[in-house]
């Protein structure tokens, strides 16, 4: 917990307490000033100009982010008494004498003003909760949320983004996540929610969540269900998500999650348990799981957190989800070493290994190294060339193979088999001495995890190498030393 943030709890529970109450006079009186309130807080230039008014008053709660600048004792006092006054404003608000949503507008703009960190909504007494009438009123605002996507500027819109808009908006219509998250990127950094949309989540989230869970259910676009999930602290959005029935709120709050800048690299152990039991969850719709798949788990090294939640909720899930999740993988051959997305891939199926049981760990590591076997290094393109021993993203699951459903003998036949094709490179015909090389350096690719079940058994250390190599028992004559470079 931050100085800031035991400063805010502090004033929050002195607030609770009977006292003088200090309304923001001049914030009040420039609110009013607008015919229309809601729409000037959705205003950038106009919402600045409320905030400049309340900070005319208490421009000191401004300064009290600072780290190491303790409120002075008068101004300590003066935020108790705003705070005071928000909450009994909060508690007694009604429809029928807000009309046009003045001292709503005013009331967020404080709520703006003073959440400095992440205890704000949490150390705000019950009371405010108890105001039925706000919480509907607020749900209601939130479930008919729209984005209205306008050009920026006063000249013709570019051509490129019109086309974008138009193929969010249908991929939206059509529920493809997989298009939906390509073209999302293109916007994520141009459009954010307003002040009052943070404030209202932030509140029913804390007061009424069976209200946001209904007010979200009802949410038609995958942009306002990003920007819900965006509002939200980690934890929380995957709370709502795992709540919530709408599958554009199941898909933000994940997206938002896993994709914040700077990606996280794990996270939290409450976060990962709802996130497992999400993906749970949308593993026994196989469309889109394997949507999600695509998504998040093509390149696995893009996101990280999701690798230990992800294996978990894997050792549960349905064969038709195992499957879909090892076709997801994108495969490309690489000679670096350590490589991050095997590395990503490891740390997800060690998860599953620990908790999966034999049937489900046997079919995953059988079906990945069929689909490698299939692949085997791309050799099927004709401009693929190998130059060196390479690895591929699924070499976690092949020592797995070979370690659970082969015994010695079987992995002894399939090395002996490699070496007797590795003997006949040499007397073979190649279209030039690259394909020479790549097939000889592909066999011995196809070698390396073999090797490394017999090595890793013996010496007891983890299925995935990071650097050391392996190569048939067999002398190899100091021509097809020099000819294949082998060190």
């Amino acid at each position: 917990m931050t100085n800031v943030d035991e400063l805010l709890l502090g004033v929050l529970r002195e607030a609770a307490e009977p006292g003088d109450a200090l309304a923001p006079f001049g914030l009040l009186l420039a609110v009013a000033g607008h015919s229309d309130p809601i729409r000037a807080l959705s205003d950038i230039d106009q919402a600045n100009a409320l905030f400049k008014a309340f900070a005319k008053e208490f421009g000191f709660v401004r300064s009290a982010r600072i780290p190491g600048k303790p409120l002075d004792i008068e101004d300590r006092k003066r935020l108790i008494a705003l705070i005071r006054w928000l909450i009994r404003e909060l508690s007694q608000w009604r429809d029928h004498d807000d009309l046009q949503r003045c001292k709503l507008v005013a009331l967020f703009v404080v709520t703006q003003s003073c959440d400095l960190g992440d205890v704000f909504w949490s150390g705000l007494p019950d009371g405010p909760g108890e105001n039925a009438e706000l919480g509907a009123t607020l749900e209601k605002m939130i479930s008919t949320s729209k984005i209205e996507f306008r050009s920026r500027g006063r000249g013709p819109v570019p051509i490129w983004e019109e086309e974008s808009v138009d193929a969010l908006k249908q991929a939206d219509e059509q529920g493809n996540w997989v298009e939906i998250a390509e073209k999302w990127h293109l916007f994520e950094n141009a459009l954010f929610p307003n002040v009052l949309q943070v404030q209202m989540v932030r509140y029913l989230y804390r007061f009424g969540f069976d209200r946001i869970v209904r007010a979200v259910d009802n949410v038609h676009q995958t942009p306002v269900a990003m920007y819900i999930a965006a509002v939200l602290s980690t934890e929380q959005r995957l709370h709502l998500a795992n709540s919530s029935n709408n599958p554009r709120v199941q898909f933000s709050c994940v997206h938002q999650t896993l994709s914040t800048h700077p990606k996280p690299a794990q996270l939290l152990p409450r976060e990962q348990q709802l996130l497992t039991k999400l993906l749970l969850k949308i593993a026994n719709e196989s469309s889109r799981w394997d949507a999600w798949m695509r998504v998040f788990n093509s390149y696995p090294l893009r996101y990280p957190a999701l690798q230990v939640p992800l294996g978990r909720a894997l050792a549960t899930a349905p064969i038709a989800a195992l499957k879909t999740y090892v076709d997801s993988i994108n495969l490309h051959a690489t000679t670096a070493k350590p490589e991050g997305s095997r590395r990503c891939v490891a740390e997800c199926l060690r998860e599953f290994k620990e908790t999966a049981i034999a049937e489900h760990r046997k079919f995953v590591w059988t079906y990945a190294h069929e689909r490698w076997l299939t692949w085997r290094f791309d050799q099927a393109s004709r401009d693929s060339y190998l130059f060196g021993i390479n690895w591929s993203q699924l070499d976690y699951a092949l020592v797995a193979y070979a370690v659970e459903c082969m015994d010695e003998d079987a992995r002894e036949k399939t090395k002996e088999a490699i070496s007797s094709e590795l003997g006949l490179v040499e007397t073979t015909w190649h279209e030039s001495l690259s394909c020479c090389l790549t097939q000889w350096n592909c066999l011995l690719s196809q070698f390396q995890p073999f090797a490394r079940a017999d090595y890793a058994i013996q010496s007891g250390e983890d299925w995935l190498t990071e650097t050391r190599t392996y190569r048939p028992s067999a002398s190899v004559s100091d021509y097809l030393t020099m000819m294949f470079r082998i060190n």
